[in-house]
């Protein structure tokens, strides 16, 4: 399976460089990387300029594609999708540091899981251990709001989401994918889309989309730690 990756970034060329070089760093790597760019400067398409020859020294197709759209960042993924080409569609923050056999590990999952139709990795600066922090996640389990919960990754009655704990060790069952890294088969992209009715840098649009597919297929959503 071929991967593409898509990158909306907006103003953080230090950011999406070092995300850039986890890529091609990869034991697997992507047949494509999309950048689509919010940005109100020219440094991003700059960098991927000077980043174009290393890229497809790799193998790697680089593109650049500018929002002329709206400044929003389910619009910047769905222009992504229109554009992308791989088997699989991998959406990446611009901040995201990948671990070298991450995409291995998410395409092992796909073949492994026959069902799979999205795939995540894990994050694991996700959850802070001092005290506030500690406070604020009791406070979340009382009032269905966002906490790590041991091998859970589901949606709550609130429409808050949990995230596995980091005690995860294993491949499990989801049902909502984090926006950060999430992988999907290109042919439910065709199907279903970021909501644009979620304006600029909305929270929650990864759980909209993801728990939508969901509910409409159960039992085909992963997160894996390895």
């Amino acid at each position: 399976m071929e991967v593409s990756v898509i990158i909306p970034t907006y103003n953080r060329t230090e950011e999406l460089k070092e995300a850039l070089e986890s890529i091609i760093a990869q034991t697997k790597l992507p047949k494509e990387v999309l950048i689509v760019d919010d940005s109100e400067h020219n440094e991003i398409q700059n960098l991927v300029k000077q980043k174009k020859n290393e890229f497809e020294f790799k193998g790697i197709t680089l593109k650049y594609i500018r929002n002329e759209k709206e400044r929003s960042l389910t619009i910047a993924r769905n222009i992504g999708i229109e554009h992308s080409t791989g088997d699989i569609v991998l959406f990446l923050d611009d901040d995201v540091i990948l671990d070298r056999e991450y995409i291995m590990n998410i395409l092992r999952v796909y073949k492994e899981k026959h069902s799979a139709i999205g795939v995540q990795g894990y994050i694991i600066n996700m959850f802070s251990e001092d005290m506030i922090s500690k406070i604020r996640y009791a406070i979340g389990r009382i009032f269905f709001l966002w906490y790590p919960e041991n091998d859970k990754c589901r949606v709550q009655p609130s429409a808050a989401p949990t995230y596995p704990s980091s005690s995860l060790r294993r491949t499990i069952e989801c049902q909502w994918l984090a926006g950060s890294n999430c992988s999907f088969k290109r042919e439910i992209l065709q199907i279903f889309k970021f909501d644009e009715n979620l304006k600029r840098y909305s929270w929650g649009e990864d759980v909209d989309l993801s728990y939508r597919i969901y509910k409409k297929i159960p039992n085909s959503l992963y997160i894996t730690r390895n």
